[in-house]
């Protein structure tokens, strides 16, 4: 297997990058999809499970691959050409970070849709609750990017990462990476997001 280029943000601050691991026409079949479950309603307003969340602070549209997509699902193939490029930036970033040990899987993932304005403003860390306390790592890939703005921002490590199309990035779920999405200033922005979870087998990546 050919190794991809990982990019840091810094040397200490466990955000890895890399622009190179997921294929363009795999990018472009994604937003296809994504097109055809928003006009078969299968995308919702995320203020449905925000809480009481204000719109200024969540706001975007939002498909889980959990909710039962009326006897329809995300395209299996499809989705296993993501997965082999998002095992790539597993692989290296567990490298980098001498991570070999933990057997990972992942559960489930996102895809949203955010317009000028919307997202995730807030600070907020992906194993804060009591269903997310096994999340080890995150991911996110940008599908297509706004002309301005969007950026994800990580507090502690001061760092903003620019959206770039097909850019993948992994970084620890722990309140160490506080961070947030930044809103679309010209442009809409869309992007998957998930997961890794410690394994209870032996197998060093599990699509389940």
């Amino acid at each position: 297997m050919q190794e991809t280029e990982f990019i840091e943000c810094t040397g200490t601050s466990h955000i890895g990058i890399t622009d190179d691991t997921i294929d363009i026409r795999v990018v472009e079949d994604m937003i296809k999809w994504w097109e055809f479950a928003h006009k078969n309603f299968w995308t919702w307003d995320s203020q449905t499970d925000a809480g009481n969340l204000p719109t200024a602070l969540r706001d975007d549209e939002v498909i889980e691959s959990t909710q039962s997509l009326y006897n329809q699902e995300f395209p299996p193939q499809l989705m296993d050409r993501y997965w082999e490029g998002l095992y790539r930036c597993l692989t290296q970033y567990c490298k980098r970070y001498d991570f070999n040990n933990v057997v990972l899987m992942h559960r489930n993932f996102k895809m949203h849709k955010v317009k000028p304005g919307q997202g995730y403003h807030i600070w907020h860390y992906e194993n804060g609750s009591h269903m997310a306390t096994d999340r080890i790592l995150a991911f996110m890939t940008y599908l297509s990017v706004p002309e301005e703005g969007g950026e994800t921002e990580f507090l502690h490590q001061s760092v903003r990462v620019k959206p770039k199309v097909a850019r993948t990035l992994i970084w620890p779920a722990s309140f160490t990476h506080l961070h947030r999405g930044n809103p679309p200033l010209k442009g809409e922005k869309l992007y998957i997001t998930g997961w890794f979870q410690v394994a209870p087998n032996k197998e060093m990546f599990v699509n389940t």
